[in-house]
């Protein structure tokens, strides 16, 4: 037995599509009717209630199983409480019920980050979380993504938006920041590729693209991959709400996602290259996919 924890997002969609087809016994948990329904019509048994109500879910996780826990508290939530709080609540519920239904392994998706600079709460809140499941005593695999490019990604669809919609782009100083975009693909096999696999246990991995790119040179890539010339401006400050509110305007994600995400900017985002091959055998894909993009 599988239980999902953010099955409904835009990663537990892409992994549950294939776990359909392998016929996984899965359980997702969600907040909504609607989102129970859709499920369902797709042949996926969905429990509705909310990681943040430990009895909400518990007495459905079934013994022994297998946890993937893919959410983080960027979306709008329904109490007022920093993001810190939000996310030390909802991993102390996950570990909580993890140890009293004694699951065989927890698979977490987080974000890259480096000890040495100075993190975005964004970014705090990743590390909290990491650090929870890791001191846990349960068997677990992390895996730290670079963003990840995919038609329904915040990150990609930002880039993509942006890019689309304005012909002078601002670089700020943070468009100096080093990522490794990972297509959304290579996520979904390296999750699945660590399902019950004592290889994988108790590691913590860095995933990321064939190539490491700053902020600047990736929007210059996508826009000549997109066969739109861009004017790019180097600015000399860093700027991080109002790129946001028009991003935001420009995208179906709210202006609090987006916020937390561009405060992160001035992170590096990436992992050295060959490590996916180190790890799962396989070279990643580029993110330059015509599939992908257009």
């Amino acid at each position: 037995e599988i239980f999902i924890f953010g099955g409904s997002g835009f990663v537990g969609q892409n992994l549950i599509k294939g776990m359909i087809e392998d016929n996984y016994q899965i359980q997702i948990l969600v907040r909504s009717k609607e989102e129970k329904e859709l499920l369902e019509r797709r042949g996926v048994k969905a429990v509705i209630g909310d990681v943040l109500e430990l009895n909400s879910f518990l007495t459905e996780l079934k013994d022994n199983s297998l946890i993937f826990y893919l959410i983080h508290g960027l979306g709008e939530q329904r109490e007022k409480a920093n993001l810190l709080e939000i996310e030390e609540r909802a991993v102390d519920n996950l570990i909580r019920a993890a140890k009293i239904k004694k699951a065989r392994q927890i698979i977490h998706l987080t974000g890259v980050y480096f000890e040495e600079q100075k993190l975005s709460p964004h970014l705090l809140a990743r590390k909290l979380t990491l650090e929870k499941i890791k001191n846990s005593g349960i068997p677990f695999t992390i895996l730290k993504t670079s963003i990840i490019f995919g038609k329904g990604s915040i990150s990609f669809e930002i880039i993509k938006n942006i890019i689309s919609k304005v012909p002078l782009l601002p670089l700020f100083k943070w468009s100096k920041s080093r990522v490794s975009p990972i297509h959304i693909d290579d996520v979904v096999l390296a999750l699945n590729k660590t399902i019950q696999n004592p290889a994988f246990f108790n590691k913590i991995i860095d995933i990321g693209g064939p190539e490491i790119f700053s902020y600047d040179i990736l929007l210059k890539k996508v826009a000549k991959f997109l066969r739109l010339k861009r004017i790019f401006i180097n600015l000399p400050f860093s700027l991080f709400y109002l790129p946001a509110l028009f991003a935001a305007y420009s995208t179906d994600f709210s202006i609090r996602e987006v916020y937390l995400l561009f405060q992160s900017l001035k992170n590096d985002c990436f992992s050295s290259p060959g490590q996916f091959k180190n790890f799962f055998g396989v070279e990643p894909k580029s993110i330059f996919d015509k599939k992908l993009i257009l």
